[in-house]
């Protein structure tokens, strides 16, 4: 991804950090459920695998947007490695 983008949950773009302000423009223009209501509902499930995810699923942790994980151990190691 570009402008330091490492995924996105609902439609809505995060950097590693889980921070969204960079990409508010975007955000913005997307039409879905807002974070704020995303954030109320209890369980948030996140599923992604393979090394290559690992920045996106910690960006996704630290915005909140997930607080259950379902990965693999490829996926795992390389965000415990970095």
């Amino acid at each position: 991804m570009e402008n330091g983008a490492v995924g996105e949950a609902v439609t809505k773009i995060y950097d590693i950090h889980g921070n969204m302000e960079p990409f508010h423009e975007f955000n913005e223009r997307v039409v879905g459920i807002e974070h704020e209501q995303l954030l109320k509902i209890e369980m948030r499930i996140g599923i992604a695998g393979g090394a290559y995810k690992s920045e996106a699923v910690k960006g996704a942790i630290r915005s909140g947007d997930i607080n259950i994980l379902i990965t693999d151990i490829a996926c795992a190691k390389a965000m415990l490695d970095s």
